[in-house]
């Protein structure tokens, strides 16, 4: 599935408007990736990952629709009350 959307996203990237509002929204993609990922891996709903996180699922799904802008703060508190941590790199 990741490599299908990958593929898809390098595609799209081609088309210049769709790589200028990539490029302005790719830190709410980012967080919404990480998010689906996470809840994935830990075979957890939203609304069960928003109890974990003391959030609102509606606020959960916010973040995963890609078109929020959630704090690292905010981000780091929901990974880590699935038992995670979040690692940043730099490229």
């Amino acid at each position: 599935m990741k490599n299908s959307i990958n593929s898809y996203i390098e595609k799209r990237l081609e088309n210049e408007s769709f790589k200028e509002e990539w490029t302005q929204s790719e830190d709410a993609y980012q967080a919404a990736r990480l998010l689906l990922q996470l809840r994935n891996e830990q075979n957890l709903t939203q609304s069960e990952l928003a109890f974990l996180s003391s959030k609102k699922q509606s606020y959960i799904a916010r973040i995963e629709s890609g078109h929020y802008n959630v704090s690292f703060k905010v981000l780091n508190e929901i990974v880590q009350s699935a038992g995670r941590k979040l690692d940043i790199r730099l490229k």
